[in-house]
């Protein structure tokens, strides 16, 4: 309780204050410090212990002065705002885009009504641009606290934006035409179940403190994983049904979807000994 009071006296005796603009103002510190101990208006006990810190200050002054104070039990307000948005297109997915819902909905418990569906059940192109939107945010909150933001932004761009390409180029091959366009849809819907459970996760990870301890990118990237071998799964029953053939199928899976997943690995395992 004494610390408590002399700090809180230091800070009414300094003019400049100890904190000015959430700026640790160690000369003040110091100062305050000193004018409470040469002024004499603390005893003896208390003045002991202003002689103290005024000693402690004076040593770790080089190592603090101008670095801006932060709580770390505050939240994080960035990532906060990042998770409600991507939260809030799913959301908006479920009640503005009820045919992009639907299939996301068959994805998980009957994959044949995405097979059979028809010409009415087409979802709608706003809701497909949402939901890319979606998950662009959410594989960009994966390396939240290993990588700076547009790095993670950039890469999520680069890969939804790449296999949108790669689709592009399956359906013009009339053999493998609709099989690519089912493998489109399975890709994007995996990838909206993926963004709901980063988004609550990332959520969770802005409100409490010291969020580093719990291994973020491991939890992202257990997420990230369950969510490739859920969309490979339903990649390879697709493709079994349209080319009759388990060993093609295995072939397609491996040519469209693990390979170029192991490149991504390795060329971010390489990338980032450079960031």
């Amino acid at each position: 309780m004494n610390v408590v009071l002399l700090l809180a006296a230091m800070v009414w005796q300094v003019d400049e204050g100890w904190v000015e603009d959430g700026v640790g103002n160690w000369e003040g510190f110091k100062k305050g410090v000193y004018l409470i101990v040469m002024c004499g208006e603390v005893d003896g006990g208390k003045q002991h212990c202003a002689k103290q810190l005024f000693a402690v200050a004076n040593y770790i002054a080089p190592m603090f002065d101008g670095t801006p104070i932060v709580k770390l039990d505050s939240p994080d307000l960035f990532l906060f705002t990042l998770a409600l948005a991507v939260l809030g297109m799913v959301v908006w997915v479920r009640q503005g885009f009820l045919k992009e819902w639907r299939l996301a909905d068959w994805l998980i418990y009957n994959i044949n009504r995405i097979w059979q569906r028809g010409a009415d059940e087409v979802p709608q192109a706003e809701g497909i641009f949402v939901n890319h939107i979606a998950g662009i945010l959410s594989l960009s909150l994966i390396g939240w606290f290993d990588l700076p933001i547009y790095i993670g932004l950039g890469v999520a761009f680069s890969i939804v934006i790449s296999r949108q390409i790669m689709f592009w180029v399956i359906r013009q091959i009339p053999r493998i035409a609709q099989l690519g366009n089912e493998h489109s849809i399975i890709d994007r819907l995996c990838r909206f179940w993926m963004s709901a459970c980063i988004g609550g996760v990332a959520l969770v990870f802005s409100l409490i403190p010291s969020p580093e301890n719990f291994s973020p990118f491991l939890v992202f990237g257990v997420i990230w994983i369950v969510s490739l071998l859920f969309r490979w799964f339903r990649v390879i029953q697709s493709a079994n049904r349209r080319l009759h053939s388990f060993s093609y199928s295995f072939l397609y899976l491996c040519a469209l979807e693990i390979f170029p997943v192991l490149a991504f690995i390795k060329l971010m395992s390489a990338s980032t000994v450079w960031i």
